[in-house]
């Protein structure tokens, strides 16, 4: 089992009402894990697990 998710304020800005709502998913597919969800997506459980901690940016470009 992982660590526990900091909270995440959904009104901090549109970053963090996608990690509120991406944990939702999570918790209504079961709980899955971000490995097991990065293996039906295509990106990363690392990249998964820093939106849904509400730190992943796009990078500039």
């Amino acid at each position: 089992m992982g660590r526990r998710e900091r909270p995440v304020d959904p009104a901090d800005g549109p970053m963090a009402a996608f990690a509120v709502e991406l944990r939702k998913l999570r918790r209504e597919a079961g709980g899955l894990s971000y490995r097991a969800m990065a293996a039906r997506v295509p990106c990363s459980a690392a990249t998964l697990a820093q939106a849904a901690a509400g730190d992943r940016r796009r990078p500039p470009g």
